[in-house]
């Protein structure tokens, strides 16, 4: 119930993604599998505040009958030091 709540809080056009950066994205291909991880920075914009947040991500495909495909992914908030 308190999701509910907190999902209820936003209204349309209270969130808006501004930017994504990747500056650190690396790739490697084995075959008939791709991998691909680095750090992504996203700034939004929340209810008029700018927010700035960094992510590990990474994502997997195979290739399969010419096609490449997405069999998994990952991101994960990188929390920032308070010194």
């Amino acid at each position: 119930m308190k999701r509910i709540v907190e999902i209820g809080n936003y209204q349309p056009g209270d969130s808006r993604l501004e930017v994504v950066d990747l500056p650190d994205l690396e790739e490697k291909i084995y075959e008939n599998t791709a991998v691909f991880g680095g750090h992504t920075t996203v700034t939004s914009r929340i209810r008029g505040q700018d927010v700035n947040d960094r992510y590990q991500t990474s994502r997997a495909y195979l290739r399969q009958h010419a096609l490449w495909r997405m069999v998994a992914s990952q991101r994960a908030r990188v929390v920032k030091a308070d010194i």
